[in-house]
């Protein structure tokens, strides 16, 4: 069943029961929490912040701006919440893991279908409703945060490609991009994870 959003997507804090750490990164720690009422499971990131009280705000208010995703390629953000000296954001719980953990257990993925995925998104990279493939989907979660939110996600790896029991894949910590662009100034800053960076950022 596809999950069920909260009344105009409002959470707090207080509403949700912690059950369980299930990943750290970027500065943050992201933990499996569940909602009080309605028993659904989300994701909260928490991301401890060393900026002066202004700034801090301006972020989580941004973030608030762009949490309205309408894109089934990326993940949805829920609430934003900042409070003494931590951004709290509570976003969609995606239940199969990311495409690193996928890759830990199975260490390659068979050539057969790295080809077919890879085929498949050099043929319909141009047609955002042609079938649907890991490549394919990220990458029209991309175009969506750089045409329609104005975001370039500079940290894109394994990781951050998050998949659930329905087969769906999306894109996550794109919040966190802003977060870096809004402390460390233009693109041309060096923000990403060594690995995963192209040749040019890394001269």
């Amino acid at each position: 069943q596809p999950p069920i959003k909260p009344i105009n997507n409002q959470i707090s804090l207080a509403e949700i029961d912690t059950i369980k750490v299930i990943g750290k990164g970027n500065g943050g720690i992201v933990q499996l929490v569940q909602h009080k009422w309605t028993n659904q499971f989300f994701a909260l990131k928490q991301i401890q912040m060393t900026l002066e009280e202004s700034t801090c705000r301006r972020i989580a208010q941004e973030l608030k701006i762009n949490q309205s995703s309408q894109c089934p390629h990326v993940v949805v953000c829920y609430q934003t919440i900042y409070y003494n000296g931590t951004i709290s954001i509570i976003l969609e719980y995606m239940d199969g893991g990311s495409l690193e953990d996928l890759l830990n257990k199975v260490k390659t993925i068979p050539e057969p279908f790295l080809a077919a995925i890879c085929v498949s998104g050099v043929q319909h990279v141009s047609v955002y409703d042609a079938d649907t493939t890991l490549t394919h989907e990220v990458l029209k979660g991309l175009m969506y945060l750089h045409h329609e939110k104005h975001i370039i996600h500079r940290d894109l790896k394994p990781s951050n490609i998050l998949i659930n029991h329905r087969g769906e894949v999306k894109i996550t910590d794109f919040g966190v991009s802003i977060i870096m662009e809004t402390t460390s100034g233009q693109a041309n800053t060096f923000i990403g994870t060594y690995n995963y960076m192209s040749v040019s950022k890394i001269l």
